[in-house]
């Protein structure tokens, strides 16, 4: 609403301060929505750089601008009568001024656009149903025939309701812009398609626009450019309004035409900072690489506080969630902040409070991203304020329904923000509060509510994998990938990338849940990011397939069978190497987890000083990232490992101490997580093996013994993944203590890995026949230091081993490589 007073003082200083002689005149005019241009009086109007004013009894106005030129953009004017709301705002957002062409505003009563909202909902919902119920008796005519079978059948009807579900959630997303069009500024065709709309047939109606030639006419008449200024706009919007009618249709050929119209406007239109502004959106929610160069040209055309800040808003998201570019992030982010501070009592006071709720908004999230949880808390907990005390003083619905999505978005932030803290009781206290809005809004879509189940299911999601409760996470990844499939069916271009990553955490929580059914469920992944998400840039699709190799890695190392796992780390370290080339920054920290993972290989296979050098190339990527507040304890392991057996010990045991740090924490917090117990046993048994490398041999024993107490436990609960580890650990110790000078229980720990060894090949003879081999080449190396008998017989065997005569033997030929180089035991 306008305080006229305040406005009035404004204007006044406004006339003092500024010379009358460069005035440009926009004439305008007010109309009631659908009423064949009845006028409507007495609307009050402001526009930055312009006095406030209002319209006469014909509706008509006048703004007279003291410092801009014709064809300039301004400010969005302000348009308030009592009972009324603006119908085409989007339009009035970047007007270029003319004093030819005329200003013209909508106003409808108040509640008229949710009307029509709902008139074009409830039509179309009828439209559907007859579809569906026409479909069913076909469906139920097949398996009355005998030509379907009763698994077919429910098949079909599974798939039926969700086409239903995906299409109707798609029409309620675009119902508002068809509420927005008002019938006494379209042609005849476009009234045709409008009606057609209106009775559900979209599918003609898209036929129709096509077969009328006006989207061709607009076409040509755009490329031209022959058409005065004041035809573009009509004609574009024209455009628009055809691309959301392709996007309301749904289906990912209507989608595409959708998104290709919006980049053709942009691409003949390059000088309009609203067309140009309508793509980068479009680009956003797709990631791609030319992101940036197309945000650059919008900022270039930005013409006042609010559109620069809009774009700066823009690029701070891309820099944030695309990019993962914290440190341009919040350079964008301080800009935004420093022009909010001056333009503060410039700009109108919606567009004020919108701004900078959407500016303080990024400033809390950019925090969490760099775990500053306190400032960020601050931050959402100071908006939310002032966004519940702004409702509850306004009586214009518009401005209450959006300050209401702003608050369940700031609401939604903070509950995840305590998700991140692992603060349980105040994340439920937040979600509660977030369901009690949307159950209380009437004006909610079925999307909106999908979405806000699924940062529900996200926070759920954190808390069961930090509590090691595996299958419990494995349930809600699957129930929130079902519901993100329907947001994707019905947005197949917008939601894919979304999609696809909950797929993907939905697939690696199975492996351990249903590992069985892994492989095809992998394998049908395969096919869908090589067939189905076309829209997608090759970027996604090839991190979607490292991410495919990451997941079969672990799959194999369930199984036990290293060389397959292996070879799944190598592909998926050669798909993070094709990302890299291509300059992608999208997928940095996927790429330092990758890098991390090869090095776990070079090391197994004994190219340690390859390793070393990744690792040293991995730290100084990964020291970028941590500077922001990034860290992953598995990366900093590999490295630290690496860099102990490459010789850089300082710096690798630097690291493993730091991991071992954060992994007893966690541990402290989730003492049942196996997997936590597995990773933490092996930061101590390679910090063991840095101490040893620096000669700490009291430090290295005190390290094993603790992997030591931990395998022992995990081993009895998966012998197949874990049996190497704890015959490997074993007899580390025993070299430990040959180390500390204790010979009898270095031969003492010997015994119990060879006894570890026997039960293996017992249990997989396929995977670790050739185990009891390796102890033996141990225990005869030992007996050789401590010159005692029976040496040489142990050792025979091993030596006289030909490659490939057993199955995954890569573990013996290592031990063999070792034992020719420097011996297993050593001081």
């Amino acid at each position: 609403m306008i305080n006229t007073p305040s406005l009035t003082c404004f204007c006044t200083a406004l006339l003092i301060s500024v010379s009358l002689s460069a005035q440009v005149s926009q004439k305008g005019n007010v109309r009631i929505f659908n009423s064949q241009h009845t006028p409507l009086p007495g609307v009050q109007l402001m526009a930055i750089g312009a006095p406030a004013t209002d319209t006469d009894n014909n509706g008509e106005f006048c703004f007279h601008f003291l410092n801009h030129k014709a064809g300039t953009a301004i400010s969005s004017p302000q348009a308030y009568k009592k009972g009324y709301e603006v119908v085409n705002s989007d339009m009035l957002n970047g007007w270029i001024l003319s004093e030819k062409r005329s200003l013209d505003i909508v106003m409808a009563p108040e509640g008229t656009i949710e009307e029509q909202k709902n008139h074009y909902y409830a039509i179309a919902i009828s439209h559907f149903s007859k579809l569906r119920n026409k479909t069913v008796q076909e469906i139920n005519h097949l398996y009355a025939q005998q030509k379907i079978t009763q698994a077919e059948r429910a098949q079909r009807l599974k798939e039926l309701a969700e086409e239903n579900h995906t299409f109707m959630n798609m029409l309620d997303k675009y119902a508002e812009k068809f509420a927005r069009i008002n019938p006494d500024d379209i042609t005849q065709i476009e009234k045709q398609v409008l009606k057609l709309v209106e009775d559900g047939k979209l599918t003609e109606a898209i036929e129709l626009y096509n077969n009328s030639g006006l989207i061709v006419q607009a076409r040509q008449k755009l490329q031209q450019r022959t058409q005065a200024d004041e035809d573009i706009d009509l004609l574009a919007e024209r455009m628009y309004r055809y691309a959301d009618l392709c996007a309301l249709a749904g289906g990912k050929e209507n989608e595409q035409k959708a998104y290709d119209t919006y980049k053709w406007i942009a691409e003949i239109l390059p000088d309009r900072f609203s067309y140009v502004l309508k793509y980068v959106l479009q680009k956003i929610t797709l990631g791609e690489q030319d992101l940036e160069e197309w945000a650059d040209r919008c900022q270039k055309l930005a013409f006042d506080e609010k559109s620069l800040i809009q774009v700066l808003n823009l690029k701070t998201l891309i820099a944030t969630n695309i990019r993962k570019d914290y440190s341009k992030a919040f350079e964008y982010n301080q800009q935004a902040l420093e022009i909010l501070q001056q333009a503060q009592e410039a700009m109108p006071s919606g567009d004020y409070l919108a701004v900078m709720q959407i500016t303080l908004h990024q400033t809390a999230y950019l925090l969490e991203a760099i775990h500053e949880w306190k400032q960020a808390e601050e931050v959402y907990l100071s908006n939310i304020k002032n966004l519940e005390e702004q409702i509850a003083v306004s009586d214009n619905q518009l401005f209450i329904r959006i300050q209401k999505g702003s608050l369940l978005d700031s609401y939604t932030s903070l509950m995840r923000l305590y998700s991140q803290k692992e603060d349980l009781e105040k994340a439920r206290q937040t979600a509660a509060k977030i369901k009690e809005i949307s159950l209380n809004d009437p004006d909610l879509d079925e999307e909106k509510r999908i979405s806000i189940e699924l940062n529900y299911l996200d926070m759920l999601l954190d808390f069961a994998m930090n509590a090691g409760q595996m299958k419990d996470a494995y349930k809600i990844a699957a129930e929130a990938y079902t519901k993100a499939e329907v947001l994707y069916q019905k947005n197949p271009i917008t939601k894919a990338a979304e999609f696809l990553q909950r797929y993907i955490v939905y697939l690696q929580l199975s492996v351990d849940s249903e590992t069985d059914a892994f492989p095809e469920r992998a394998e049908l992944l395969r096919t869908r990011i090589e067939q189905e998400f076309t829209s997608l840039s090759p970027d996604f699709k090839i991190n979607a397939l490292h991410n495919l190799e990451m997941m079969y890695s672990t799959y194999y190392s369930r199984k036990g069978n290293q060389p397959e796992e292996r070879r799944s780390l190598v592909k998926a370290y050669q798909y993070t190497k094709k990302l890299s080339e291509s300059s992608s920054s999208q997928f940095t920290q996927e790429n330092l987890y990758a890098r991390a993972k090869y090095i776990d290989v070079l090391i197994a296979e004994s190219k340690n000083q390859e390793a070393a050098q990744e690792a040293l190339e991995l730290d100084a990527l990964y020291s970028i990232q941590s500077a922001w507040g990034y860290q992953n304890l598995s990366v900093e392991s590999s490295m630290g490992v690496a860099l102990v057996c490459g010789g850089y010990y300082e710096l690798g045991l630097k690291y493993l101490e730091r991991v071992k740090e954060g992994r007893e924490k966690e541990l402290k917090k989730y003492p049942h997580n196996n997997e936590l117990k597995a990773n933490t046993c092996s930061t101590y048994n390679n910090l063991s093996l840095g101490y040893s490398k620096l000669k700490k041999y009291k430090q290295a024993l005190k390290e094993q013994l603790k992997a030591y107490t931990l395998m022992k436990d995990l081993y009895a609960q998966n012998k197949a993944q874990l049996g190497t580890n704890y015959m490997l650990i074993t007899m580390n110790i025993s070299v430990n203590y040959y180390q500390n000078g204790d010979n009898q229980q270095a031969l003492h720990y010997l015994e119990e890995a060879s006894a570890i060894a026997e039960e293996m090949k017992a249990l997989f003879p396929q995977y670790f026949a050739t185990y009891p081999i390796v102890v033996k080449l141990a225990k005869g190396d030992l007996l050789s230091k401590l010159s005692q008998p029976g040496a040489q017989e142990l050792l025979k065997e091993g030596l006289e081993y030909k490659a490939g005569s057993q199955p995954n033997d890569a573990l013996l030929l290592y031990t063999l490589k070792e034992y020719h180089s420097n011996g297993l035991y050593t001081k």
